[in-house]
């Protein structure tokens, strides 16, 4: 196991796209070893959620279960947005979404989703599940 940590709390954070560039940078690293083990990633940040501010109590089904549907077939969406829109959409702390782009990009362009799940549990927090494997 190697965990790699994302700063979504402090600013300032990582953009997006340096996101995606860093699990570009962690396939080809894993492509880089030989033999023919199979690697597990993970990606892992609340969906749509801000806990403070005057939008303290924001969450975004729609945008939660959008991103769970096409993060899979459509990356670029995501990874050509900037951190505003992110906090726009998802709320100041739906910014760590921004960490499965990681996950997502130490992925092969052609993925397939084997499965989703969505559920909005008492603690105000956008909660989801996405599996997917390589094409």
């Amino acid at each position: 196991m190697l965990p790699i940590w994302v700063n979504t709390i402090q600013f300032p954070i990582p953009t997006p796209q340096r996101c995606w560039d860093m699990g570009v940078m962690l396939r080809e690293a894993i492509e880089s070893f030989p033999g023919d083990d199979r690697v597990v990633i993970m990606g892992t940040g609340g969906l749509s959620h801000q806990l403070q501010g005057r939008r303290a109590g924001f969450l975004n089904p729609a945008a939660d279960r959008d991103w769970l549907a096409t993060i899979g077939p459509d990356p670029d969406r995501w990874q050509g947005m900037n951190r505003e829109d992110y906090v726009e959409t998802f709320g100041s702390e739906g910014a760590e979404l921004m960490m499965w782009l990681v996950m997502r990009g130490a992925m092969n362009r052609e993925v397939r989703t084997l499965h989703t799940h969505y559920h909005v549990p008492a603690s105000m927090t956008g909660a989801g599940c996405v599996v997917m494997e390589n094409a």
